[in-house]
């Protein structure tokens, strides 16, 4: 059967596509993905987020903050030569649209910058000329990567469902919750005394994040309510990628459960992304065009946007499955 044809947005052609024009709101203009640990498609994702924002008639820049191995320009095609986003560089327009500006990372930074780095570059962003800012940052939980991301207006933590990613997210989620309570307990408990008592409560726990918060608790007589409230004030993003099984949508449900009773951490499930070993490298290839319309990785990525506009989180296992069979149905249908 004939299918219509796919709409694409062409350089030079600054019209947006209507049915996609969504933002997750008017204020939500920094981005930032990070990952607990490396080669779980974090660098991928920001340049594919990237250009599905371009598509959506938004000036984009994408900054490369991976101070540790800056990838993202190549990704996109592009030399990222002359000074990087920490040197305050002003980025090099993409073949695929003019309104999409890739700001590479320059070299390898020698050591992890300084906090104060961390306050220029934000400073370097405000002043982009771009309503879209995409941030990539290093892998794990440094002191200036957390300070990048959770200073964005939406904070994207990617993860796999694979052992040592999830482990790696649960450990920068414990940083996140640490840093969070930690000036409230200096006030309560003393400097000391609250170093202390996190500490003796990680020792409680395990070293098993999703207990945390309720060891802290018990060594402190304080309220577990409280510190909740004290962890829990930003909205964070989780992104499950590639996911092999329909299982594997279940894992991201269990990690955002475990970062909201065991952490007290606003984690939203927003996207589940599709393991496909072609799929994956056409991404790394050609899939962060801005131009490019029918690619999975696109499409899943169209859908983490209409979910973020809509505040809506990635359906239960049930619903999920059932959504698979309903569309399986159509396609069927169909044929």
């Amino acid at each position: 059967m004939n299918r219509p044809a796919v709409p694409v947005i062409r350089p030079g052609d600054r019209k947006p596509l209507a049915a996609l024009r969504v933002s997750a709101g008017d204020d939500a203009r920094v981005w930032a993905v990070a990952s607990g640990s490396g080669g779980v498609g974090r660098t991928t994702l920001a340049g594919v987020l990237a250009a599905r924002m371009v598509r959506q008639g938004h000036r984009v820049c994408a900054v490369d903050a991976d101070w540790t191995g800056p990838g993202l320009a190549g990704l996109m095609g592009l030399q990222g030569a002359g000074r990087g986003a920490w040197q305050g560089g002003v980025g090099e327009a993409s073949r695929e649209h003019p309104d999409l500006v890739v700001l590479g990372g320059g070299a390898p930074l020698d050591g992890d910058p300084t906090r104060r780095s961390a306050r220029q570059l934000q400073a370097h962003i405000a002043a982009l000329p771009a309503d879209r800012v995409l941030l990539d940052l290093p892998a794990g939980s440094s002191t200036v990567a957390l300070d990048l991301w959770l200073a964005a207006d939406v904070p994207v933590l990617v993860t796999a469902p694979e052992r040592l990613p999830l482990e790696a997210a649960g450990r920068l989620l414990a940083r996140v919750f640490a840093r969070a309570v930690t000036p409230w307990l200096n006030r309560t408990l003393g400097a000391e005394a609250a170093r202390q008592a996190l500490a003796e409560a990680w020792t409680a726990c395990e070293g098993r994040p999703a207990g945390w918060l309720r060891a802290v608790a018990r060594t402190t007589s304080l309220s577990a309510a409280e510190l909740a409230a004290r962890a829990g004030r930003q909205p964070l993003f989780l992104v499950l990628n590639r996911a092999r099984r329909g299982d594997d949508v279940d894992v991201g449900h269990a990690l955002a459960r475990a970062a909201r009773d065991g952490l007290g951490l606003d984690l939203r499930y927003r996207a589940v992304l599709p393991f496909q070993d072609e799929g994956w490298i056409q991404a790394r290839r050609k899939a962060v065009s801005a131009g490019s319309a029918t690619d999975l990785l696109g499409m899943e990525v169209d859908d983490l946007l209409r979910r973020m506009a809509q505040d809506e989180d990635v359906a239960s296992a049930g619903d999920w499955r059932w959504s698979l069979q309903q569309a399986a149905a159509a396609v069927g249908a169909s044929g």
